[in-house]
C-alpha cells in the first residue's frame, strides 16, 4: 500500500539510503578521481529504491562525499512544504577514508 505521509515512510526511506551508501562505499578508500562515480552511483541507486518504497512522492536526493581527515563539515537546507505530508532523512556513512552523507527529500504528490 502506498503511502502519502513522509513519516509513514521516512525509516524505510532513510534505511534505503543508508544500504545505497553502504554498497557503494564500503572498503573504498577515498580517491578525488572515483569520487563523482560513487556520487552518480548513490544518487541513481537511491532513486531507484526510494521509487520501490512508495510512487506517491517527488524525491530529491543529494550526497556529498569527502576525504575523512578530521574536518568538519556542515550542511544545511531548508524547504517550505507541507510538513504533514511531506519530509527529509539525512544519513552518514563513514569509513577510514571517506565520509559520506545523503540527503533525501520527499514531496508528496
Amino acid at each position: 500500500m502506498d503511502k502519502f505521509e513522509f513519516k509513514d515512510v521516512s525509516h524505510k526511506v532513510e534505511q534505503a539510503a543508508l544500504k545505497v551508501l553502504t554498497s557503494t562505499l564500503d572498503g573504498k578508500a577515498y580517491a578525488a578521481s572515483k569520487v563523482s562515480e560513487y556520487i552518480d552511483t548513490v544518487g541513481t541507486n537511491t532513486i531507484g529504491e526510494l521509487k520501490l518504497i512508495s510512487s506517491n512522492f517527488k524525491y530529491v536526493v543529494s550526497c556529498v562525499i569527502v576525504q575523512n581527515v578530521g574536518a568538519g563539515l556542515h550542511y544545511e537546507s531548508v524547504a517550505h512544504w507541507d510538513q504533514s505530508t511531506d519530509g527529509s532523512v539525512i544519513v552518514k556513512y563513514e569509513n577510514q577514508d571517506l565520509v559520506g552523507i545523503c540527503v533525501v527529500m520527499a514531496i508528496a504528490i
